[in-house]
This record gives structure tokens, C-alpha cells and sequence, in this order.
């Protein structure tokens, strides 16, 4: 045995500038190299990538480039350009074996550098990999890569043959065209009907509505989240007051790039394709739809069929179906609010509604037609809406 080397889980060479630790100094001395000198040795002739091993290189180019995956799995169609992950695909899919615990969290993981991921990030929030032409700071080696790539080169590789999208990553591409075009779905919640294209947001689904975990606290108020970024957000656009996205056809701006789609959508272009199965009401957005069925719940059924409005203006002769549009509608059309002693009207319109619906015998037949809420973008809005 090589002299350098020690028993497995015994790691002696430490790193002077960051908490890694290595089981050879030739590893140490590497990544010495490539992570904080900048010096990596074996750039790819055929992309900008660089690596650090000259093994790594080429399995790149076998990969990436050549598309070589002579591992086969013999359960499914997956194929890998490296035996040790057919080996992992074989333990984390098939046999379900997820061998390393956190020892903080109830998250399990199939590979140990995973492990070490997700504590550096979560708990310790390390992120050692820091860019050189901006102040963002990333956890993994290949994310910093990523974001120069795309960010600072300009380079987006991978587009799609059905749309205008483009992308910087191969799986995310392929994760894009069966979500968006196929419609596939494949990661279903075991607690609620939802669905999701990824199984990390299925997982942070079941983190923040079922299991209420949420890891990540704002140093500047009470608001937590399950992921780094929606913190990210939260900051740059309660606390600085950051809002990147811009419309090019009115002053507003906003914090996330689907904000900005669904407005452009519903406000300029007009358009609400989501709709309601009961009625004819129809939504620029999903968490309206969503919020449409809400109050369809704590308000009586046969008032939403039969279009009853119990609501009424104090001030013209507006009426609405439920008490949070008659707000609204107060503040905005007339600058005050009707949650005041003397909404008498309101009241008196609701006592004669209850009083007509039971007198009422007929009960009508009617079933909702939900689809399971799994877009991507929803996963932030359940953070702000559940267990604040």
C-alpha cells in the first residue's frame, strides 16, 4: 500500500484554507491547485471546461462530448459513463439504500459527498467556491463553472427544439421538455395529490406543507424557508429592495422572473388560461385559481353556482361574492376600508342570503376537477402561505 494512504474515513491532510480534508497529500496538493491557486492544468479542446485530474478530463470527453455511457443498467434504460455511478444508481434507485444520515436533519443521502453537500450548505452554509467577477458564492465546484459559463462567457449550450428556451445544463433541458412539453410528472406526493417534474421539489414540497421544516432563517426577521434561494429572494427584495426584472411595457418590476411572466400575461397580453370547474371565472395564475377554490370552501357552494353576491358597496352599488373582494374593492375604488362598525349592508345582504339558501331543498350535484398543484414557481408561494 501506497505509504500516503490511510484506512478508510481517516482523513490527516487538512486544508489550510477551508475545512476539507483529504486521506493523500496528492489529493490535498490538488485541490490546493484548483480551488484556491485557480491553477487548472487540463482544459478541454472541444468546451471551456477545465479540470484539475487528467482523469477527469477524459471521462468528460467520453461523456460529454463523445456521449459514451458503456455502463448499462440491467433494471432500466440508464446508462452511465462511470462504473461507480451504476453502483450508486443501482443502491439509491433500485434497492433503495440511502446508507448516510444527517445527523442534524431527517435527510438521508446515497453517496457521502452528497452528505457533506448538504450539511456545508444547509447547516454551515459554507460556500467555498467563490466567483472572481462577481460577489456570488456557490457550494460546488461545477455550479461555479455553471454561472461563469452562462453569467460572464455567455454561454447557454443546450436549446430546446420546441421553444425558445435555452439552458446550461443537459438534465435541465430534458427536465424542462417533460415538464413543459410532455407534461410528465413522475414524482407524486404520498400525503396530498400533488405532482412534480423533480423529485428535489416534491421534496421540498413535503418539507414545507407536510413536515413543516423550514431551515433557513432571515437574520433581519422571523422569516424562514426550505431553500437557500427562496432566502435569497426574500432578502434582496424585502430588505434591499432588489427587484431585477423590469416590464418593458410599464414601470413595475419584480423580484422573480415568473412574477414578471405571469404580469406581462395577465395584465398586457390578457391572458387567464386557468379556469374554474364550477364556474366562468377565469385566472391569470394557479395560486388564484388556487385561492378561488379556497374561498369557495369557507363560503357556501350554492351561492358560488348560483352567482349569489352577498356583498355590497356602501358607497355605489357594487356587490361581490366573498368579504375579501369586498375589501379590495373598498380600498382601491373608494380609499377606505369596509371592515368598519357600520357595514351594515354587508351584514344584512349575508343574513338574507343564509336565510334564502336554507329554505332552499335543493342540493346540486357538484365535482371538482383539481389538478395537483406542481409547478415549480408554486413551491415559494407555499412557503409564504404555510406555517408562517
Amino acid at each position: 500500500m501506497d505509504s500516503q494512504r490511510f484506512p478508510q474515513r481517516l482523513k490527516p491532510f487538512k486544508c489550510d484554507s477551508c475545512p476539507c480534508t483529504f486521506c493523500r497529500m496528492d489529493h490535498l496538493q490538488i485541490h490546493c491547485q484548483s480551488v484556491h491557486q485557480g491553477q487548472i492544468p487540463f482544459p478541454c479542446g472541444l468546451c471551456p471546461s477545465t479540470f484539475s485530474k487528467k482523469s477527469d478530463l477524459k471521462t468528460h470527453c467520453n461523456s460529454v462530448h463523445l456521449k459514451l455511457k458503456p455502463f448499462q443498467c440491467d433494471f432500466c434504460p440508464s446508462a452511465f459513463s462511470r462504473k461507480s455511478d451504476l453502483q450508486i444508481h443501482r443502491q439509491s434507485v433500485h434497492q433503495g439504500l440511502k446508507p448516510f444520515p444527517c445527523q442534524l436533519c431527517p435527510s438521508k443521502f446515497s453517496q457521502k459527498g452528497n452528505l457533506k453537500i448538504h450539511c456545508n450548505s444547509v447547516h454551515l452554509r459554507l460556500k467555498p467556491f467563490q466567483c472572481d467577477s462577481c460577489p456570488s458564492k456557490f457550494i460546488r465546484k461545477d455550479q461555479l463553472q455553471t454561472h461563469c459559463q452562462s453569467v460572464h462567457q455567455g454561454i447557454i449550450p443546450f436549446l430546446c427544439g420546441l421553444c425558445p428556451s435555452t439552458f446550461t445544463q443537459k438534465g435541465s433541458l430534458k427536465t424542462h421538455c417533460n415538464s413543459v412539453h410532455l407534461r410528465l410528472k413522475p414524482f407524486q406526493c404520498n400525503t396530498c395529490p400533488s405532482a412534480f417534474s423533480r423529485k428535489r421539489n416534491l421534496q421540498n414540497h413535503c418539507q414545507v406543507v407536510h413536515q413543516g421544516l423550514k431551515p433557513f432563517q432571515c437574520d433581519s426577521c422571523p422569516y424562514k424557508c426550505s431553500r437557500e434561494n427562496h432566502l435569497q429572494t426574500h432578502c434582496q427584495t424585502v430588505h434591499q429592495g432588489i427587484k431585477p426584472f423590469p416590464c418593458a411595457f410599464c414601470p413595475r418590476a419584480f423580484s422573480l422572473k415568473g412574477g414578471l411572466k405571469a404580469h406581462c400575461n395577465s395584465v398586457h397580453l390578457r391572458q387567464k388560461p386557468f379556469q374554474c370547474d364550477s364556474c366562468a371565472s377565469t385566472f391569470a395564475q394557479k395560486a388564484s385559481l388556487r385561492k378561488h377554490f379556497q374561498q369557495i370552501k369557507n363560503h357556501c357552494l350554492r351561492d358560488h353556482l348560483k352567482g349569489v353576491r352577498p356583498f355590497k358597496s356602501d358607497d355605489c352599488s357594487s356587490s361581490v361574492r366573498y368579504q375579501e373582494n369586498l375589501n379590495s374593492h373598498c380600498l382601491s375604488v373608494h380609499r377606505q376600508s369596509s371592515q368598519k362598525s357600520g357595514t351594515s349592508s354587508s351584514t344584512d345582504s349575508l343574513r338574507h342570503a343564509v336565510k334564502t339558501l336554507e329554505s332552499t331543498s335543493e342540493e346540486p350535484h357538484v365535482t371538482f376537477k383539481m389538478e395537483p398543484i406542481s409547478d415549480e414557481d408554486i413551491l415559494l408561494q407555499e412557503e409564504l402561505c404555510v406555517g408562517k
